[in-house]
């Protein structure tokens, strides 16, 4: 395999992101990773025997690159072939001349001949909006939260997000996590045009709240938060259904889910519906 790899600007990358479903790749999205977590975000055209095969964005820290940080990345293509990715993760690392730390391909990217490659297959949930299948469970969880009284909208201002990260923080502590996303995250996502944060109020409380990043056909579905009260009124369900709702008339097709790291987690995702589906991860 002939490679050439050469940096281009965000913007040539980015009329990609447009018109499909890699969010993770779009300018709005490389704001977030240089301005919130300091990286540097490169992009590259990958042109393979003399003719164009793909572009790529990468996330670069004093270690090494991510493709990406957070979330998904990778050739922008629907197939590609482990060999041939790890050639182009090579010529990558000479031209940055730092490793690859990971590289995390969209569950809608199949990949060929990996079974003795350095890529290894996980799973995400995914929810077909188009043929929603939930549980009797999850309809009286809503209506249970309905009964309660309890609302949804959107979150946008300086006050939502500054309640929001409260209980994301205590979320956090609660599921004994040490990393926290930085607040300024938030705030930017609740401007980005298609992305939102569905807030639960209870009697003017925020109690629970979730965050749905958009693209085209697929939306992911990345942070989740409640309190105490949140989770005894099933706030988490209500949003969850607000969220689906306003999808669908976005004419968004699949939700990801994203992993699940504890059966409490898996659970409620396939109350909903969701279906575990492939995805594929380069990391050292």
């Amino acid at each position: 395999m002939h490679i050439k790899i050469y940096e281009i600007t965000h913007t040539s990358i980015n009329k990609a992101s447009q018109i499909s479903s890699r969010f993770f790749d779009s300018t709005e999205w490389q704001a977030v990773s240089s301005g919130s977590f300091g990286l540097l975000c490169k992009n590259f055209k990958i042109e393979v025997r003399g003719k164009d095969f793909a572009d790529i964005s990468v996330d670069v820290d004093e270690s090494g690159f991510y493709s990406h940080f957070i979330g998904y990345g990778g050739p922008d293509v629907d197939y590609v072939n482990s060999d041939d990715l790890e050639e182009i993760i090579s010529a990558l690392e000479r031209i940055i001349n730092k490793p690859c730390k990971r590289l995390k391909l969209y569950p809608f990217v199949k990949v060929g001949h990996y079974s003795q490659s350095s890529f290894i297959q996980k799973t995400t949930s995914v929810l077909h909006l188009t043929n929603l299948s939930f549980k009797k469970e999850v309809l009286y969880e809503i209506r249970k939260a309905q009964s309660r009284a309890v609302s949804v909208r959107k979150l946008s201002s300086k006050e939502d997000i500054k309640d929001f990260y409260k209980i994301y923080n205590e979320t956090a502590e609660r599921v004994g996590s040490d990393y926290r996303t930085p607040i300024s995250v938030f705030h930017t996502i609740s401007q980005i045009e298609g992305s939102f944060i569905l807030g639960a109020f209870k009697e003017g409380r925020l109690i629970a709240g979730s965050v749905f990043l958009c693209s085209v056909e697929w939306s992911y579905f990345w942070w989740n938060a409640s309190n105490t009260e949140g989770r005894s009124l099933s706030a988490n369900y209500l949003v969850m259904s607000e969220a689906i709702a306003i999808l669908q008339r976005q004419g968004v097709f699949f939700l990801d889910m994203a992993s699940s790291h504890s059966p409490a987690i898996r659970r409620f995702k396939t109350l909903w519906g969701a279906k575990e589906m492939a995805y594929f991860e380069y990391s050292k």
